[in-house]
């Protein structure tokens, strides 16, 4: 009687595990956005490439399956696929926008410099830069641009 217990639980689990095997790649998929949304304010920049590889491994798992999904579980592996992908999004928006700030805070210097190497080489660096530069209009767009981000990141500390 043993025996047959044992094995009925064993047909029973293996039925469970069996019919669980379509929806785990797709719940893998979930739960990893989940905690990709909660831990990628922290991540570095290698943090987001382990991240990248281990989505595309899952989205890889995902699509390898032979199982029919239901349109629940494909509605639920689009919506994190998206939320992924909008996370990726918004991280190069803040890095570039990183990027854009420090080049920024160097900006003057990196003008000097460029001044300075003109200027040894006997060039009238003013009159270079008016001639090839429109001012005004470089002030404008850079204002526009200043507004664009401060719309979209203005919650980003800086």
């Amino acid at each position: 009687m043993k025996v047959i217990t044992r094995i009925f639980l064993t047909v029973v689990a293996a039925v469970a595990i069996a019919s669980c095997a379509n929806t785990s790649a797709i719940v893998k998929l979930d739960h990893f956005v989940d905690e990709a949304e909660l831990k990628s304010p922290e991540y570095s920049e290698k943090d987001w490439e382990l991240s990248k590889a281990e989505y595309e491994k899952l989205v890889a798992e995902m699509l390898s399956d032979d199982s029919e999904y239901s349109d629940q579980e494909r509605e639920m592996a689009a919506r994190a696929m998206g939320r992924y992908h909008a996370l990726l999004i918004k991280n190069g928006l803040e890095q570039s926008t990183s990027l854009i700030k420090q080049f920024g805070k160097m900006l003057p210097e990196y003008i000097e410099g460029f001044a300075s190497s003109l200027e040894e080489s006997g060039q009238n660096v003013q009159s270079f830069l008016q001639d090839l530069f429109n001012e005004e209009k470089i002030d404008q767009s850079l204002e526009h641009l200043e507004k664009s981000l401060e719309s979209i990141f203005g919650d980003i500390d800086e």
